[in-house]
C-alpha cells in the first residue's frame, strides 16, 4: 500500500477553484528529475514561472510515496488554456 503524504495545508494557492464535473482529463506528468518532490518544484515554480500555484494535485515520488498536494476542486498549472478542465499527476 502507498504511503500517503498530506501536504495540502502548506501549499499556495492563487488559482481558483472549479466544479468537480468541470475536470474532464487526467494529465500525467513526468518531471525529468532524479527526484522532485513539491518543495523542489516549488522553487521552480515560484522563482522562475513565476506561478502562485503548484503545477500538480498529486506528485508520486520515487520510492511509491504519494504527495497530496491540492484538493481537486483547486486548479493548478499544467497545461496552458486548460488547467480549468485538467487534474495533474506527476
Amino acid at each position: 500500500m502507498a504511503k500517503i503524504q498530506d501536504i495540502r495545508y502548506r501549499t499556495r494557492r492563487t488559482n481558483g477553484t472549479r466544479k468537480l464535473s468541470q475536470i474532464k482529463y487526467i494529465v500525467r506528468h513526468h518531471s525529468a528529475t532524479d527526484g522532485g518532490d513539491f518543495d523542489s518544484f516549488w522553487r521552480y515554480w515560484k522563482n522562475v514561472r513565476g506561478w502562485g500555484t503548484g503545477g500538480y494535485h498529486e506528485i508520486i515520488l520515487r520510492d511509491g510515496t504519494v504527495q497530496l498536494c491540492y484538493n481537486p476542486h483547486e486548479i493548478t498549472n499544467g497545461v496552458k488554456n486548460m488547467n480549468t478542465l485538467c487534474y495533474h499527476i506527476c
